[in-house]
């Protein structure tokens, strides 16, 4: 308490000394353009938060086609690559399909009534198969209509080895009874 008594004291001796040296007009003026309730201060202010937001929108525009490219680029990717696996796919099934078609065309050339009903049935399934493709092609849900397809082409070979192993047994059996009649003769 002693020492602001003591400056309180020193101030009062020296107040004309205090009083003497007024600020320059210069002075006021740079103080005056810093008040906030001076127009100068808010037109700086502003000039500088429009140039602000100007950079932030020409960094946002050039940014935003970056991005489009990048996903873009990727989703295309995806897309080959899931291309070429649909062609894999379709290209192991369809060989094995036919194989197995052919086989079963050979062994039951003397009974038209079995192919007929082969070919209905694989015909219901090869159209589902080409709405499958129509939705791969509209891009509904790739990884689902992939397995749909590949759910298809087994239920196609499934048809086809269950006919061979109905003509195998037929046949299997006709020689057995071939045989059990030349072995009574």
């Amino acid at each position: 308490m002693e020492k602001k008594q003591s400056l309180d004291d020193f101030i009062d001796k020296n107040r004309a000394l205090f009083d003497d040296n007024a600020p320059s007009a210069e002075l006021w003026d740079r103080i005056s353009e810093q008040i906030p309730g001076n127009k100068s201060y808010w037109q700086s202010k502003s000039i500088k938060y429009s140039l602000l937001k100007i950079a932030a929108v020409v960094i946002f525009i050039s940014i935003i086609p970056a991005i489009w490219y990048s996903l873009l680029r990727s989703q295309g990717e995806q897309q080959s690559a899931l291309s070429g696996e649909i062609s894999e796919i379709s290209y192991y099934y369809e060989s094995q399909i036919e194989a197995k078609r052919m086989r079963v065309s050979q062994l039951t050339a003397d009974e038209p009534s079995i192919n007929t009903e082969v070919d209905a049935d694989l015909a219901q399934l090869e159209k589902i198969l080409s709405d499958l493709k129509e939705d791969l092609n509209d891009d509904v849900a790739n990884r689902e209509v992939v397995s749909a397809m590949i759910q298809n082409y087994r239920m196609k070979l499934d048809i086809l080895e269950q006919v061979l192993e109905y003509i195998d047994y037929d046949d299997n059996s006709s020689k057995k009874q071939d045989d059990y009649e030349e072995i009574q003769l």
